[in-house]
This record gives C-alpha cells, sequence and structure tokens, in this order.
C-alpha cells in the first residue's frame, strides 16, 4: 500500500492476489452468452465445485501459485503471486509473520479467490469476519474495489454469484499474534477437520449446507445412507455430507447420490437441503427438476 501510514497503531492487513487481471478478462470475454444451456467456469477454483465437462465449453482461469509474503511496517503485505494464491499459504504465511484470523480457514482446498466468492467459513469464522476489501474485475473488464459489506456476504454465498465478477486480489485485516500459537493452532484445526473427514480419496468436500440448527450430515447420517454408491461416488462411511470418488465416478453419479440424500432427509424430517456444491451444466437443471 503507498502513502503515509495512518496516524496511531498500524492495523494489521494481509494481502493476497489470486489472479492477473488481464487474463481474467480474457476468460470473462470468451464465456459463452446466457442463451447458452451451459454455464461457464468463472473461477476454477471455486471453494466446492463439481464440473460436468461435456456441458462446459469455454476456458478456466487458472490459480496455482504460492503466495510471497514480507513484513512491512506492522503489516503483512503478500506479492503479487501470478496466478493464484492458495488460502492455506497465506494463513500459514500470515501466522509466521504473527497475524492471525485465518488460522480456522486454513484447511479448505481454495485459493483466496475460491474463498471469497463463497464466503468459505468453518469453526464458526468466515471469510467475512476477516475481509477488509476485494478488487474484481467484469465481464466487460471493468475494475472496482468493494468493502465487505458490498459484497453482501451470506451463508457460503456473495452477490458475486449475481454478478459473474472474478475476484482479483482480497485484503484481510488481521490482528498480531505469537507465531507459534498460531501455528499451533492452524495445526490443531486441520487434525481435527481431517478426522471427520475422508483422507486419500477425491471428494469436493461438504455436498449440503448445514440448515439453520442444525447438521446436514447428522440429518443424512440419521437416515441410514453413509456408505450407499451410485456407480463409482460413494457417500463416505467417514462423514454423511461428502461424496467421494473411488474411481472413475462421473457428475452423474454424484447427482444421483445427491437426490437421494436430499429427498430421505426431506422425508423424514421435512428439511429441505441446499446444495453447497456448484453445480455447473445441465446438472443445474437435472438437480432442481428431481422434486
Amino acid at each position: 500500500r503507498r502513502g503515509p501510514a495512518p496516524a496511531g497503531p498500524a492495523r494489521p492487513e494481509a494481502r493476497a492476489a489470486p489472479s492477473v487481471e488481464p487474463p481474467a478478462r480474457r476468460h470473462l470475454a470468451v464465456g459463452p452468452d446466457e442463451n447458452h444451456r451451459a454455464r461457464r467456469v468463472r473461477q476454477a477454483e471455486h471453494q466446492h465445485l463439481r464440473k460436468h465437462r461435456a456441458d462446459l465449453p469455454g476456458r478456466e482461469v487458472d490459480h496455482r501459485h504460492h503466495l510471497p509474503a514480507d513484513q512491512r511496517g506492522g503489516r503483512v503485505v503478500g506479492g503479487d503471486p501470478g496466478r493464484g494464491a492458495p488460502l492455506a499459504q497465506v494463513a500459514r504465511r500470515a501466522a509466521k509473520a504473527g497475524l492471525g484470523g485465518l488460522e480456522a480457514l486454513s484447511g479448505f482446498p481454495s485459493t483466496v479467490g475460491g474463498a471469497v466468492f463463497m464466503n468459505a467459513g468453518c469453526y464458526g469464522v468466515e471469510i467475512r469476519d476477516v475481509l477488509r476489501s476485494a478488487r474484481l474485475v467484469g465481464r466487460d473488464g471493468a475494475r472496482r474495489r468493494v468493502t465487505t459489506v458490498e459484497l453482501e456476504p451470506a451463508y457460503r454465498s456473495t452477490n458475486l454469484k449475481r454478478s459473474g465478477e472474478i475476484v482479483t486480489r482480497a485484503l484481510f485485516e488481521l490482528a498480531p499474534g505469537e507465531p507459534a500459537a498460531l501455528l499451533a493452532r492452524i495445526d490443531e484445526l486441520n487434525a481435527r477437520r481431517w478426522q471427520s473427514l475422508p483422507s486419500g480419496v477425491a471428494n469436493a468436500g461438504s455436498v449440503f449446507r448445514n440448515p439453520p440448527g442444525d447438521y446436514a450430515g447428522r440429518l443424512i447420517d440419521a437416515c441410514g445412507l453413509k456408505g450407499t454408491r451410485a456407480g463409482a461416488a460413494e457417500i463416505s462411511p467417514r462423514h454423511a455430507n461428502v461424496i467421494v470418488n473411488t474411481g472413475g465416478a462421473t457428475a452423474r453419479d454424484v447427482l444421483t447420490l445427491m437426490r437421494r440424500m436430499r429427498d430421505e432427509v426431506a422425508e423424514r424430517f421435512g428439511v429441505r437441503l441446499v446444495p453447497e456444491l456448484m453445480l455447473l451444466g445441465d446438472l443445474v437443471h437435472d438437480l432442481d427438476e428431481a422434486r
């Protein structure tokens, strides 16, 4: 950040740049128009993404580079990583620099842009709790900076789902802390997370959002659906709200299990589960119509 520092104690910040803007603009320009039945992939790094490749023409934005970081005047500033800033690396680098706030979010296989887009959250912490502002690029290449409030963050959602804009930078406001304690907290939370989630097998994380006052996994488990299979897709025996790919599963296999999970929970508990996974192409309509 340029210019003189404000009076008083410096407020800790961490900046992450999940993609360079020109490729993002090119990507938006080549996506199919609104009349095309397939939706383009706005950001390939969305927190939870289930692609039906046959229905998705166009290109994807690649986000795979690490985030360099350095300390300046009480702040941690992430340099331009080129094409991506993995949230886990941002959290760990911030912790090493003595800045806390991202520890609970460090276990997501997501870049910063995807986490902001979805307002990712875990263990009572959401991106909106630490996000100060974000820079966006739209379909027409227009760039703008928005505050957290302007993103209208809600449970696993922001208004970026409607606008179609891509996150190119994010600025987090973090709190000073002891590096060793922050890193230990990251390790503790990640260990807890992976104890309850399937490991060593492909999955996209939570399938459904938690309904108010309850957990989707508990409801699905109460229906006795753990271990249920469709093709090569399986409702994880370890976590009922996760579908795993045992080898060669198709998007259609996953959709079949999602329908059963949703319908059995609705029949038994009267609760309508809402997908947390992002479904693209014909799968969106298929799930909506299977009611």
